[in-house]
């Protein structure tokens, strides 16, 4: 006899077909996590050989765990081999890479040319993403770097709506672009201020961000080269309609508690664009002063338009004072508490025969069977085991990261399994992989 219980809930079916890529920061794993659960469908993270040195890295120290977290959630993850690699570091960085890749990394993001082609021969079956170091601002550019091998290409971050839409109409090639976070003084990534009075080369992922101070000069005293951060909620939709492929979030060096807000925030702006939503002027607006809580230099600056703002901060944004309460929200909601992975599960119960387990992914189609190999249901003496028992142990999947919502049971009359065994056979189901 069969049992089932079912409270199935699929969000992707009331999106349209119109798919596009919502990309996290990482400098950590905490921040992997934030991501995930606030609604990423991608993370780029930093290596040694990254444009952010100083940031933590997530896959520096926990490689294998980072890779397999992203993928457990069906999340694909990138990783930066974009600064510029010196002679005597190839032979490493291509070993580097080979480490990354064997651990499942879906993507290296690179700008030194002579790198990729290293990579490229090196490893066939790679992904290589176009930095934006690589200052891509024409469609003939895209072509060109497709002719090597680039997979995808990250435009710079100084084009405007016009010219990106213009690069759109004239290549197929995947495209991503910036859609919120810093935005570089100078050209992006060829700022040699650091360089100058430090030694910290910022193409090296050295920068230690002098724009972002004090300066004084004749009456003004500020931060007058300190660049307000680029937001783009009220262009979303126009770049939806372009046709960009994947929208790219700054801040690999913030905390967790900026990449699940800022990231929950673009979430719901793009899910709610493509399921035919209008978004008014105040929704819109209120998205920005929530962003604003997360990271504020003085306001924000629409770099996409071609009569661009004041972009320089100037005012000292440590006297704002901070909403407390959303942040206390997203912290609760997104760093809190894990999102879960939702499972199907049909569960085979018959007399003198290893329990079995059929499951998979909500949304998935790979099934995965799982055999007990000890426990084996009896004949019942006195009470038998209920299907309302089975389902409500399986349903205790505690600080797991999975969570089932659709239970099978299909059991034979008059078995019986000890509770302890049944709670057993969960906890040997969530020990796989379901990635």
């Amino acid at each position: 006899m069969a049992y089932f219980f079912c409270i199935c809930y699929n969000k992707n079916m009331l999106l349209n077909e119109k798919k596009v890529e919502l990309l996290s920061p990482a400098g950590d794993f905490d921040c992997i996590r934030a991501a995930i659960n606030a609604g990423a469908d991608a993370i780029y993270t930093g290596s040694k050989y990254g444009m952010r040195a100083f940031a933590k890295s997530a896959v520096e120290d926990k490689i294998i765990d980072s890779i397999k977290l992203c993928h457990k959630y069906g999340k694909k993850i990138y990783i930066t081999l974009n600064s510029l690699i010196k002679d005597r570091e190839l032979e490493d960085a291509v070993k580097y890479a080979g480490i990354l890749m064997n651990a499942g990394a879906d993507a290296f993001i690179v700008s030194d040319i002579g790198l990729f082609s290293v990579l490229k021969n090196e490893y066939k079956n790679a992904k290589f993403h176009a930095s934006t170091q690589m200052n891509i601002t024409t469609d003939i550019s895209i072509k060109n770097l497709g002719t090597l091998g680039f997979d995808k290409f990250i435009l710079a971050r100084e084009l405007t709506l016009k010219e990106i839409e213009y690069i759109r109409k004239n290549t197929d090639k995947k495209l991503e672009c910036f859609i919120h976070g810093s935005m570089c003084y100078s050209y992006s990534g060829f700022c040699y201020l650091s360089s100058f009075l430090g030694g910290n080369s910022g193409n090296r992922g050295r920068c230690k961000g002098p724009c972002r101070l004090k300066y004084k000069y004749k009456n003004v005293d500020g931060y007058i080269l300190s660049m307000k951060d680029m937001c783009s909620v009220y262009e979303i939709k126009k770049l939806i309609d372009i046709g960009i492929d994947s929208f790219k979030i700054e801040g690999r060096m913030r905390s967790a508690t900026y990449v699940a807000g800022v990231v929950s925030i673009y979430r719901k702006i793009i899910d709610d664009i493509l399921n035919g939503k209008t978004l008014s002027k105040e929704i819109l607006n209120n998205s920005i002063s929530e962003l604003k809580e997360f990271y504020d230099k003085g306001g924000f600056t629409n770099y996409f338009s071609e009569e661009k703002d004041i972009m320089v901060q100037v005012v000292d944004r440590n006297n704002k004072k901070k909403n407390e309460e959303l942040i206390k929200n997203v912290k609760d909601k997104y760093i809190q508490n894990n999102k879960k992975i939702i499972l199907k599960c049909k569960i085979v119960i018959k007399l003198n025969e290893y329990v079995e387990a059929e499951i998979k992914k909500l949304n998935g189609d790979r099934v995965i069977r799982i055999k007990s190999k000890s426990i084996k249901p009896e004949e019942a003496k006195t009470t038998p085991i209920k299907a309302s028992d089975v389902i409500r142990q399986f349903k205790k999947t505690g600080n797991t990261d999975y969570e089932f919502e659709c239970i099978d049971v299909d059991m034979e009359d008059n078995v019986f399994i000890p509770i302890s065994d049944i709670n057993k056979f969960r906890r040997e189901v969530l020990d796989n992989d379901f990635s």
